[in-house]
């Protein structure tokens, strides 16, 4: 009851308006991530992994998932879903946990208030300067564009790590042992690797010269927490082991031996760590609070283990990662140096020597905080891309299609789709992901995946052949899988079969596929026929071609343009896709494409075909969705069919 007490009366220091703002900032959240889901945009996987391990556990099934063949204690120790599962209960829905984490990620900038008060005492720095601190830090938290990034990439544990991280700071800086125990275990059970953040503690202790008990407790609670996490996670996971050690291979196939050879091949790790990607990653984290963490480093200390954990793994960094929830474990230690930068900024020997007055000099360091977090909020968050979205209507179509498709499949029935289908099919017993049926091997290839016994259903977008081609071409572990990908989805999918524009719902084939008549493949794509449908809102374009070589590296582009020569939409779609946008004979291929008008077909001046062969890969988009980025193109044919 005293520890309550004690922790009530701080949290009753806070600010009415910080209070406000906090409620306010997270509303804007909910909304963006719900907006979000509502236009299917929530394609990395994570969102409905997590939904689904939710439905089970409170279903009965403990921590159950069928995305993965195995329990989600197989992938991290998030034990945390327990504490959560009661909340779920009451809106059993993927918004649920966008909403839980939305909280989760904007309530910290509270405890950052009490922070600054505190350092400030510690180092007896002045009221008003100490009240704009505060003011300032609260703020940036409230507009980082790490913090927003993560709430729009997908659904993670990590987030509600970090309220129990920053109580953990300020016990440690109150010297409040029981605190610093009670925060600790919060954060471990969030996540095994949290165990790195509150380790560190002991570290700073020995460079503070703290007492004996803070030089050891975090140390020893944190590893003993990691190791006994590890166990657990070995313990379910089929193959007996940590399944993302495959990121560290390239140091060794053990831990051990991967943490031996970094320091024995100290050239080898240079020269992976030392990378244009790992510096844009630095300064876009360091950017939006205006390098203040550089001034007073030391707390930053805290952060390099997370830090080692993303640079020597094989993608190593880049700004990518300050767009995922891999940033969260830094920004404890970001923040935490920058509100001891800020704090000391005036009394730095070079401030009285600048060319202003103190005062003025004062205001001119407020002024760029506030331009740096302001331009950070802008130009590295999500919100222009959630904006815009608001304004495009071939999103809201897609969106529209997307649920037509989804309403075809029974609620209970075990069902693979597609990346971007899977939130909302995942509050189910069944449910699978496409591209493990697409690929025949589980994730990292660790072991065959089997045609499930029960699924009835498989739901797509035809654009998806395209996705798993920049993907899994891209990727070591799947590349030699990708080539009879197709071949195992057509083996799988029987021609009962619902159709609406690109998106396709298939019954499950009972029995096996009739033999394909793969005929002559040819040295160059040719167009045999074409034939062209245009009603009051769609363009369908009906083509046959010979079977060229490499075809599965084509793709056909459809692009419609007004009287006035303008761009009025334009799609993209797989040469070899599925049925029945695809057939085939020992003829040739034939596709059907089909593309909605944003306008009346009488408003239609050209059409144009072309054959194109691209190479790209896959990056995150403006608001933090998965999608193409071309590297190449070649432009294999291009004609005027209207």
């Amino acid at each position: 009851m005293k520890f309550l007490n004690f922790w009530r009366q701080k949290i009753e220091k806070i600010p009415k308006w910080l209070w406000l703002a906090i409620i306010s900032v997270t509303l804007f959240l909910i909304v963006g991530t719900f907006w979000k889901y509502h236009l299917f945009a929530y394609n990395a996987l994570d969102l409905a992994i997590f939904n689904q391990v939710f439905w089970k556990t409170a279903h009965g099934e403990l921590f159950g998932l069928t995305i993965h063949p195995h329990s989600y204690l197989g992938d991290h120790a998030g034990l945390i879903i327990l504490a959560l599962t009661p909340i779920y209960l009451l809106w059993s829905d993927p918004r649920t946990l966008l909403l839980l984490q939305s909280v989760a990620l904007i309530l910290p900038a509270a405890f950052i208030w009490l922070l600054v008060q505190n350092r400030a005492n510690t180092l007896n720095i002045g009221r008003n300067w100490t009240r704009l601190t505060a003011v300032l830090m609260s703020a940036a938290w409230l507009a980082s564009p790490a913090v927003h990034n993560t709430g729009f990439f997908e659904f993670h544990l990590l987030p509600f790590a970090l309220l129990p991280l920053f109580g953990a700071a300020l016990a440690y800086e109150q010297d409040d042992r029981l605190g610093f125990v009670a925060w600790s275990l919060l954060a471990f059970v969030c996540r095994e690797d949290v165990a790195f953040v509150i380790l560190m503690f002991s570290f700073l202790a020995w460079l503070e010269n703290r007492k004996l008990w803070w030089r050891l407790f975090p140390f020893l609670s944190g590893l003993s927490w990691f190791v006994g996490a590890s166990f657990l996670i070995k313990a379910f996971n089929p193959d007996g082991g940590y399944k993302f050690m495959v990121y560290y291979e390239w140091l060794g196939h053990n831990p051990v031996v991967a943490a031996t050879n970094v320091f024995i091949h100290p050239l080898r790790t240079l020269s992976h760590v030392m990378t244009f990607a790992n510096l844009e990653m630095a300064l876009a984290l360091l950017m939006p609070l205006a390098f203040l963490p550089l001034l007073k480093p030391r707390r930053l200390l805290i952060a390099l283990l997370p830090l080692l954990q993303i640079i020597l793994g094989a993608p190593g960094g880049g700004q990518n990662v300050t767009e995922m929830h891999y940033v969260t474990l830094f920004l404890p230690a970001l923040f935490l140096a920058a509100i001891d930068g800020l704090l000391t900024l005036p009394d730095r020997e070079w401030f009285d020597r600048l060319p202003l007055k103190r005062e003025d000099a004062k205001r001119a360091a407020w002024l760029v905080v506030v331009i740096c977090i302001a331009y950070g909020f802008v130009a590295l968050g999500p919100w222009p891309k959630a904006v815009a979205s608001l304004f495009d209507p071939e999103a809201r179509h897609r969106a529209s299609l997307t649920a037509q498709a989804l309403r075809q499949i029974p609620e209970d029935a075990p069902v693979a789709a597609s990346y971007s289908m899977l939130p909302n099919l995942s509050g189910r017993d069944e449910i699978y992901s496409l591209h493990y049926l697409f690929l025949g091997v589980s994730q990292f290839a660790v072991a065959k995946y089997p045609v499930p016994d029960g699924l009835q259903y498989l739901a797509l977008e035809n654009s998806d052949l395209i996705t798993y081609r920049s993907q899994f071409t891209n990727t070591q572990w799947a590349e030699p899988y990708y080539a009879d990908g197709r071949s195992r989805l057509r083996a799988v999918m029987s021609d009962e079969v619902w159709t609406n524009g690109n998106f396709n719902v298939y019954r499950k084939r009972h029995g096996l596929p009739e033999p394909w008549s793969s005929g002559t493949e040819e040295e160059e794509p040719r167009l045999l026929r074409r034939k062209l449908d245009l009603t009051d809102d769609t363009v369908t374009v009906i083509t046959d071609w010979n079977r060229p070589n490499n075809a599965d590296a084509y793709l056909i582009r459809v692009e419609v343009l007004d009287k006035d020569d303008r761009p009025a939409t334009s799609k993209e779609f797989p040469f070899l896709g599925l049925p029945p946008q695809t057939t085939e004979s020992s003829e040739g291929i034939g596709n059907t494409l089909r593309i909605r008008l944003p306008c009346m077909a009488k408003e239609v001046g050209r059409i144009n075909l072309s054959l194109v062969e691209q190479k790209s890969s896959m990056i995150l988009d403006g608001w933090r969705s998965t999608t193409r980025f071309v590297t190449k193109e070649k432009i294999l044919l291009k004609q005027e069919i209207k």
